[in-house]
């Protein structure tokens, strides 16, 4: 049997030292439901483990119309995943692209589908993962709604796999060991 927690965690709008240690924080140490984001480098314990892994969400529209700063915060997250718990472990995550249809709607190209699919390209190239899912909020009865759940649950299969392969509480092991 295999288990994991979702947590949820407040958006950093930009990734400032301080914000790094927080985000560095919260991928190495439990970090209980509901803490507020500028508690989290005095919250959490060794004691607990840290999450298994992470969905990164990112608004397509968003990275559509403020590209580079988009692309810029993304590089910074990705690093911050892959130096986790001191360096010592790569934490697994994907990548959510929300908002497929207001894209799609507003693409200005003729062929919105390749629009998308550059789009999932540039976010896998600044998010160093080839974990990239474009989901939105849809209505079952949609013409999207098929590629959409197939995305979803590759996003969540995905996520499951990186969880159960990658174990993120060796370092807090470690530290627990030397106390």
């Amino acid at each position: 049997d295999y288990a994991f927690t979702f947590v949820d965690t407040p958006h950093f709008a930009n990734i400032t030292e301080e914000n790094e240690q927080r985000f560095q924080a919260l991928l190495s140490r439990g970090i209980a439901e509901g803490t507020r984001s500028k508690d989290f480098s005095t919250a959490g314990s060794l004691l607990s483990d840290p999450p298994h892994a992470a969905i990164l969400v990112v608004d397509l529209v968003q990275w559509r119309d403020q590209r580079k700063e988009v692309e810029k915060y993304l590089r910074r997250v990705a690093d911050e995943f892959h130096k986790a718990s001191a360096g010592t472990v790569s934490f697994p995550y994907v990548v959510a692209a929300t908002h497929r249809d207001d894209f799609l709607r507003d693409c200005q190209g003729e062929r919105p589908m390749l629009e998308l699919e550059k789009a999932v390209t540039s976010l896998k190239e600044c998010t160093l993962t080839e974990s990239v899912f474009a989901v939105t909020s849809y209505k079952s009865s949609s013409k999207w709604s098929p590629k959409v759940n197939e995305q979803i649950a590759l996003l969540l299969s995905s996520l499951v796999t990186f969880a159960k392969n990658q174990d993120t509480a060796v370092y807090v092991r470690g530290e627990r060991q030397q106390r």
